[in-house]
């Protein structure tokens, strides 16, 4: 399922350079199930990694790169 707050959040987490739902709730001034969906939603496509605890995720910039999801 897509979002339409998807490429809203791309861009923060690329600006950033890492991604967390506490960021995108702020970021976005959305609510925490919406946060992880698009964290899903990221972690599916290849622009961030795996879950590390409560750290933020890394952004994986050369995956989302191959698959055209930088702009």
């Amino acid at each position: 399922m897509s979002d339409p707050l998807y490429p809203d959040a791309l861009r923060v987490v690329k600006e950033a350079g890492y991604a967390s739902t506490s960021m995108l709730r702020t970021a976005l001034d959305i609510g925490y199930v919406r946060a992880v969906h698009l964290i899903d939603l990221l972690e599916e496509n290849g622009v961030i990694g795996p879950a590390r605890g409560a750290d933020p995720r890394l952004v994986l910039k050369d995956s989302g790169e191959q698959k055209g999801l930088w702009p």
